[in-house]
């Protein structure tokens, strides 16, 4: 597998480019199966996971108090990790002991739309990859180090609202660490260089001539979606991560900051 390296930590956290994030997915890639770099297609996530980067892959009703945002996946970096649970047969929350490199998700996932289940397993994929550093058990570190002044837990929990960030600034650890994963995620699902091409080909047959679209009519966005939709069924993921792969590549331009329903 290859091995992520960084030059620069920010107590823990990698600091690094959305280009150099890029870079990187694309060389896992190609360690992993270049056919993905070179025809469109969808990635088998759980083969990814287990048999590439070594993860243990399970399913479990992730435990969370009412007053919670959903926790829909989790990554355990150290032989022993303890996750809450709901236990259906008592009717109760317990802790479980999870080896190390774990990728737990939650059952509901596989309840919702296409390509949340593969984005989210992805997305612990790249945690397990990119932030061990941060994560892992030191002679310095217990079960709960303090970072920030917080007591803070060595398995990483992603709630609903870290896979759809919308920060313009990040600021702390955490926030870069999820950045980097949504961002790594997509990348490894859509490789641009399988993406980009196969998008620019999209729009070049509805009449953009220069491979990209710049939404400023009704008509654009309606062949935007259309697009989006394309790839979606391409790739096996949500129009959602579709659309946001694209824009941040800079295949779809869009000037004004409407919430459009992908």
């Amino acid at each position: 597998m290859i091995e992520f390296r960084c030059k620069q930590y920010n107590k823990g956290a990698p600091v690094v480019k959305n280009t150099d994030l890029d870079i990187f997915a694309s060389r896992i890639i190609l360690d992993y199966n270049p056919r993905l770099l070179q025809t469109p297609q969808a990635l088998n996530y759980p083969d990814f996971a287990e048999f590439y980067i070594g993860a243990d892959l399970q399913f479990q009703d992730i435990y969370y108090r009412k007053n919670e945002l959903p926790i829909l996946g989790a990554t355990s970096f150290n032989e022993g990790d303890k996750l809450k649970v709901f236990d259906k047969d008592s009717m109760s929350m317990k802790r479980i002991s999870l080896p190390k490199n774990s990728i737990i998700l939650d059952n509901e996932i596989l309840k919702m739309p296409q390509g949340v289940e593969k984005f989210t397993g992805l997305h612990e994929c790249a945690h397990l990859i990119m932030h061990k550093r941060f994560y892992e058990k030191s002679s310095q570190m217990d079960m709960f180090s303090i970072i920030d002044g917080k007591s803070h837990s060595q398995v990483a929990c992603c709630r609903k609202v870290d896979f759809y960030q919308n920060k313009k600034q990040l600021e702390t650890p955490h926030d870069f660490m999820e950045h980097q994963a949504n961002f790594v995620a997509a990348a490894l699902a859509m490789p641009a260089e399988s993406i980009f091409p196969f998008a620019q080909s999209e729009f070049n047959a509805l009449g953009y001539k220069k491979g990209i679209i710049e939404i400023i009519s009704a008509k654009d966005e309606f062949m935007a979606i259309r697009v989006v939709e394309n790839l979606a069924k391409v790739y096996k993921m949500s129009k959602t991560c579709v659309a946001i792969r694209l824009k941040k590549l800079g295949l779809i331009k869009e000037y004004h900051n409407e919430t459009r329903n992908w």
